[in-house]
């Protein structure tokens, strides 16, 4: 959220202004219908009219597009090549006036005016004359009152209190003071403004034009991550569901084929009494001495007595392999499902638009179009520092498997919580002592799907084990103990 009333506004217009007057429009950059760029030099003035309706200085330079508008195309005609005058806010009104000249062919000085109105759900941004007729305008608003269309004249606003919700609140003192000075300040529930409103920690920068890069850049991050994270989650999700269903269909399965070795036993039998049979019978009589009682066996009248004794061995042997496969299979689909399960934690819990391209890469579904990051292409590893031990903690299946196999030695420390999704945590010390232990047992819950309480099983890394041709991060221990936090 960002706060800024009238007064507020007149703060960052003020800012704006040093930073712009005088300075030549060398370029207009669309970005989409909603924001856009006055390129002074490197010096960016910046509208976003997406989310929430601000112009700033921006420092970090955002991705050209292909997208224009009839709006920036005139904005280009009219006003690029000019000299920016001044900047200022209008008196009462959350309006940013800034004002513009430019030489034409025939060596005649025009003046214009862009005035944005951050006026709500009637935010626009308007081009107009000397004449105060509108040029364009970048959101058409045929309000009664204000019909603010190409061709007619510009009227502003009818104005309102000067002063947002926690300015009203205070004392009359306390708004002549906020009036005269500010500070820019973004607190920690995410809320930018110009002062000290909220009883909550804040962070102070040096300037609204700081706190709005900082806001902007922090918040485009954190939609970063949640676009990327979402089509991971969709992905690992629906594979944890397809897991789901194959598991919960194989017991079927194996109850239906649990009896095969039955037929075994009734092709024992028929060997054992094959000079009874003549041949051609539909079934017969025999004597069963695996269970010491008489039963009925079925027969296939076409077939020779020797031949249905090999058709029970043939059934015998494709419902065992049946058998055999599917509690394979089950195992299979088991560790699969643990896989997956431990992929959705590593996702959820991922801060990083880095460690969300690792686990993209590690379930192999990079795209052509993934959205890359702007960072290094590697980031370090986490750790931590612990009564003169050095702890790593494993954020996902690459770094588990780089932790465990590449960077710990036979005598160093390894950690995981039992039966859990979770992190390996690998302890580096000449001397591990209980509360290190205690300690790294406690990271070991923190960084697994549990959070607070569980049994977390620790040994030397010498005796843990990459299970032969699983996935990354997948192990087999022995020789540990367990400590509960």
């Amino acid at each position: 959220m960002i706060y800024l009333d009238t007064v507020g506004i007149k703060f960052l217009s003020r800012e704006l202004n040093e930073i712009f007057k005088g300075n030549k429009i060398g370029k207009i950059v669309a970005y989409d219908k909603n924001s856009f760029s006055i390129f002074c030099g490197k010096k960016d003035l910046y509208f976003e009219n997406k989310e929430v309706a601000i112009v700033f200085s921006k420092d970090e330079k955002l991705r050209n597009t292909e997208y224009t508008s009839s709006f920036i195309l005139q904005l280009k005609k009219y006003i690029q090549g000019g000299l920016i005058k001044d900047i200022y806010s209008r008196p009462s009104d959350r309006i940013i006036i800034v004002d513009i000249e430019k030489m034409d062919i025939t060596g005649d000085i025009l003046n214009y005016r862009l005035i944005y109105e951050l006026l709500g759900k009637e935010v626009n941004v308007l081009l107009v004359n000397e004449d105060s007729v509108i040029i364009t305008n970048m959101f058409t608003n045929m309000n009664a009152k204000r019909k603010q269309i190409k061709n007619s004249n510009y009227v502003f606003p009818q104005s309102v209190n000067k002063y947002g919700k926690y300015m009203m609140k205070l004392e009359k003192s306390k708004q002549e003071e906020f009036e005269r000075s500010y500070k820019a300040l973004i607190y920690e529930n995410n809320m930018l403004t110009y002062n000290e409103f909220l009883d909550i920690p804040y962070t102070k920068y040096d300037s609204l034009n700081d706190s709005l890069n900082a806001y902007f850049k922090t918040n485009s991050e954190l939609s970063l991550i949640e676009n990327k994270k979402r089509p991971l989650l969709k992905y690992i999700n629906k594979n944890i569901l397809r897991l789901e269903l194959i598991l919960n269909k194989i017991p079927i399965d194996l109850e239906k084929n649990k009896d095969y070795e039955e037929y075994k036993r009734k092709a024992d039998i028929l060997v054992s009494n094959l000079y009874k049979l003549k041949g051609k019978e539909e079934k017969i009589e025999l004597f069963d001495y695996y269970n010491n009682k008489q039963i009925e066996i079925q027969l296939d009248s076409s077939l020779s007595p020797s031949k249905n004794v090999e058709k029970l061995y043939q059934k015998y042997a494709k419902c065992k392999r049946r058998q055999e496969s599917l509690l394979k299979r089950e195992e299979d689909i088991k560790e699969e499902l643990e896989y997956y399960k431990e992929q959705l934690h590593y996702t959820e819990n991922e801060t990083d638009i880095l460690g969300l391209e690792e686990i993209e890469k590690e379930l192999g579904i990079q795209g052509k179009d993934k959205l890359k990051s702007t960072k290094q292409s590697k980031r370090n590893l986490c750790k931590k520092e612990y009564n003169g031990a050095t702890i790593f903690i494993g954020r996902n299946s690459t770094e588990n498997e780089k932790i465990t196999f590449e960077i710990a030695k036979p005598n160093d420390y390894w950690f995981h919580i039992k039966d859990v999704p979770g992190s390996h945590i690998l302890v580096k010390s000449d001397n591990i002592t209980d509360d290190i232990i205690q300690y790294a047992a406690k990271l070991a819950v923190e960084n697994s799907k549990n959070k607070i309480s569980g049994t977390v099983d620790y040994c030397m890394k010498k005796f843990v084990k990459k299970i032969p041709g699983a996935k990354k991060g997948q192990v087999i221990y022995k020789n540990y103990k367990s400590i509960n936090v």
